[in-house]
C-alpha cells in the first residue's frame, strides 16, 4: 500500500500513513486510526486548497496538511464597521494625519472632517484622491472600497490666476535684485583693489622709472649691450639708480617727450 505523508498544523512533525484506497476518504480513515481524529472533522489542505473526499491522492501534487474543522473557519469575516485612514496633503500643506470613521460614513462629511482636522474651509475646493481615484461626494466609504490604513491624499486647489502672475512677479524682482546686488559687491570690491593697485603701480614707477617700458620677458633678443667698462658717471641714469627719482625725469624730459 502507498505511504502518504500529512502535516498537521499543530504539529512539528509529519504523520506518515499507509492508505489502501486512492482517494481523501479513504487518506482520512487512515488518518482517523492513526490520530484519533475522526473524518468529519479533518480538513485536508494542500497549496492553499481544500481537498474534497472524492479527489484522487494520484492528482494531489503538493503537501497535504491537516486540521481539524474547529481551526478551520470559513464563514466570511466581516470588515470592520471603524477604519483608520491616513491623510497625507500636497499643495502648500505638509501635514500627515489619521482619521478613524465609520465606512458607512458618507464621503462628503468625511471630506468636512479631514478639512477641519487640517484647519482649511470646505468651501475652497479641496480634492481627495483614494486609490489612484477621486472620491465622489456622493458615496460612502464602504462603497469607495477604502480599507483600515488606506492612504487619502488631500490635494490643495491651485491658486487664482492673479495670484500666480503676483508669485511670478515677485520671484522675477527677488532674481533681479540678486543680481543687481551680485553686480554692487563685484563693484565695491574691484574699487577698494584699485587704489591699492595704483598706488603700488606709482611707486614701483617713481623707484624703478624704466619698468614702464622694459621687457617682461627674462630673454631679450637680438644683440645685447656690454655695460662693463663704464665709468659710474655714464651709469648714473642706469636702470634701479635712482633714489630721488632722477631716472624718472631723464625718461619723461628725453626719453618719452624727446627733448
Amino acid at each position: 500500500m502507498p505511504v502518504f505523508q500529512v502535516q498537521p498544523i499543530a504539529a512539528s512533525l509529519p504523520v506518515e500513513v499507509e492508505v489502501a484506497g486512492g482517494t481523501i476518504a479513504d487518506l482520512k480513515a487512515a488518518l482517523a486510526n492513526k490520530t484519533g481524529v475522526k473524518e468529519d472533522e479533518q480538513r485536508l489542505v494542500t497549496r492553499g486548497r481544500l481537498l474534497e473526499d472524492s479527489t484522487l491522492l494520484e492528482s494531489v501534487d503538493g503537501r497535504i496538511f491537516l486540521a481539524r474543522a474547529s481551526c478551520v473557519s470559513f464563514e466570511p469575516v466581516e470588515p470592520k464597521d471603524e477604519i483608520q485612514l491616513r491623510l497625507k496633503t500636497i499643495g502648500g500643506m505638509q501635514n500627515e494625519l489619521r482619521l478613524t470613521v465609520k465606512r458607512s460614513l458618507p464621503a462628503r462629511e468625511f471630506k468636512q472632517q479631514a478639512l477641519l482636522r487640517l484647519g482649511k474651509p470646505a468651501e475652497i475646493g479641496y480634492k481627495f484622491v483614494a486609490s489612484g481615484q477621486l472620491m465622489s461626494s456622493e458615496a460612502t466609504l464602504a462603497e469607495l472600497g477604502l480599507q483600515d490604513g488606506d492612504v487619502v491624499v488631500v490635494v490643495a486647489p491651485r491658486a487664482p490666476f492673479h495670484v500666480r502672475v503676483a508669485r511670478q512677479v515677485r520671484f522675477a524682482i527677488c532674481w533681479l535684485l540678486g543680481g543687481l546686488w551680485s553686480l554692487l559687491k563685484a563693484v565695491v570690491c574691484a574699487l577698494g583693489v584699485l587704489p591699492g593697485t595704483m598706488l603700488r603701480w606709482l611707486i614701483n614707477a617713481w623707484y624703478d622709472p624704466w619698468s614702464l617700458v622694459r621687457p617682461t620677458s627674462p630673454e631679450v633678443r637680438g644683440r645685447r649691450i656690454q655695460t662693463l667698462g663704464f665709468s659710474p658717471q655714464m651709469l648714473r641714469y642706469a636702470p634701479g639708480q635712482n633714489p630721488r627719482g632722477e631716472d624718472l625725469t631723464v625718461l619723461l624730459s628725453q626719453g618719452l617727450i624727446g627733448m
